[in-house]
């Protein structure tokens, strides 16, 4: 069995994440969407439950979040961290994660992440592609980017 793995990292001073409260992550969760915005292929969404959440800082939220379920009790998902004006860095592997990189060229990847209430946090990975090998006759594929920029808007509607 192919062992698909997303580790995903995005920085950026636009960053923001909710401000600690009834509508942020810890409340109502999140989720995290990835896929292809030029084929539709591969959209896969997970959810982040807010049991999962804690607030980063003192008073809790004010540096921002982290979700953690180690044993992947929830989903695929394992870990995401959003620190405002910073970085999203997120990982999520196992037979779970549904998104596949099948495609001849990937070409570009884009993801998103709605914590709480708050808007959506748009990325894009493309830029310079480093690597962009398909998942074929059992072997995984391979999407490295790097230096993507921002998204003028969200690549997924």
């Amino acid at each position: 069995m192919i062992q698909r793995r997303l580790s995903l990292v995005s920085k950026s001073a636009a960053i923001v994440a909710p401000a600690p409260g009834q509508g942020d992550p810890t409340q109502l969760g999140g989720v995290l969407r990835v896929a292809n915005p030029l084929t539709g292929d591969d959209d896969v969404r997970y959810r982040l439950p807010a049991s999962g959440w804690t607030g980063v800082g003192r008073p809790a939220g004010a540096k921002g979040y982290q979700y953690t379920d180690k044993r992947g009790a929830n989903g695929p998902c394992t870990s995401v961290l959003v620190e405002p004006g910073k970085k999203i860095d997120a990982t999520c592997a196992g037979s779970g994660f549904a998104f596949t990189l099948n495609e001849p060229a990937q070409e570009l990847v884009a993801a998103s992440l709605t914590l709480g209430d708050d808007p959506t946090l748009c990325m894009q990975f493309g830029g310079v592609v480093k690597r962009d090998v398909p998942a074929q006759d059992g072997t995984a594929g391979l999407f490295k980017a790097e230096d993507a920029p921002p998204p003028e808007s969200c690549p997924l509607p």
